[in-house]
């Protein structure tokens, strides 16, 4: 079956992250294939921008759900209004992300503790939160999008790259514990996509780009495909093939391209 060809008709999508970036670009494209999206983010303005454009004119529907999940007594009270409203999940979306593009020894415990909770433990209690309403699909999906930095080393990401590498693992271990959804937790792994994260570092003019439309089909696919983990694009698959092939190569291309535009900027040659 073509991308083209999925048809949500009317399936229930909850994705969080999903007023910008790669979570806009999701929630656009499935709900022009006919699925009711519970989109989350903090901006209620931007996720109101979304409705009123494309619900007119789509075969889905969008429905703003404007809770910050970084917020401990916000994510029960959206738990709350999930299970009063539908009756059902049928693809569960974990896209929100925060990253801080600084050397390690600028960051703060608070910097550290949000990248933690927002990539990583707001959305595994999500899951936990959820898993009686996705039980109650024919055919439940959990897609999360994690970073190829989860499995590769990259300067100026430690922290955030740590946090995206817990919920990769965390994934591939807890659907070994329930055998229900062991098939059904599908983990896509971008690299560098033109978002407004990927601005922020240095290197990313200089490196090969992903959109966020490819991001999206890659969730489409992942509807579909037996593979447990997926890339955006051909390059992102061929740099984690190399990181599993040989972790030392890999680990010297990241630092002969990040010498100069990352390390060199925070600690100059000795003349």
């Amino acid at each position: 079956m073509s991308l083209n060809e999925i048809r949500g008709d009317g399936k229930i999508m909850v994705i969080t992250g999903a007023s910008k970036g790669i979570g806009k670009q999701i929630s656009i494209d499935f709900i022009e294939r006919g699925f009711k999206v519970f989109g989350i983010a903090r901006s209620e303005e931007k996720l109101n921008e979304t409705a009123q454009r494309l619900n007119p004119i789509s075969r889905g529907e969008f429905i703003p759900m404007p809770y910050d999940i970084g917020n401990e007594t916000q994510i029960e009270t959206l738990i709350e209004k999930l299970y009063s409203k539908i009756p059902k999940i049928d693809v569960l979306i974990l896209c929100a992300g925060i990253a801080h593009s600084r050397i390690f020894e600028d960051l703060s415990l608070k910097d550290i503790q949000i990248e933690l909770k927002v990539n990583y433990t707001s959305h595994i209690f999500l899951i936990q939160k959820l898993e009686e309403l996705l039980k109650k699909s024919s055919s439940p999906r959990i897609i999360a999008i994690g970073s190829l930095t989860s499995e590769l080393p990259f300067p100026t990401n430690a922290s955030y790259s740590a946090s995206k590498a817990a919920l990769f693992q965390f994934l591939r271990s807890w659907r070994m514990e329930n055998p229900f959804f062991e098939d059904k937790v599908k983990i896509i792994l971008p690299g560098f996509v033109k978002t407004h994260i990927a601005s922020e570092y240095d290197m990313h003019k200089y490196m090969p780009q992903e959109s966020t439309k490819e991001v999206s089909h890659a969730c489409l696919k992942a509807l579909q495909s037996h593979k447990s983990v997926l890339f955006p694009s051909w390059t992102t698959a061929c740099a984690y093939r190399l990181g599993r092939f040989s972790l030392s190569l890999s680990e010297w291309l990241i630092k002969l391209g990040s010498k100069y535009f990352v390390i060199n900027k925070k600690y100059p040659p000795k003349s």
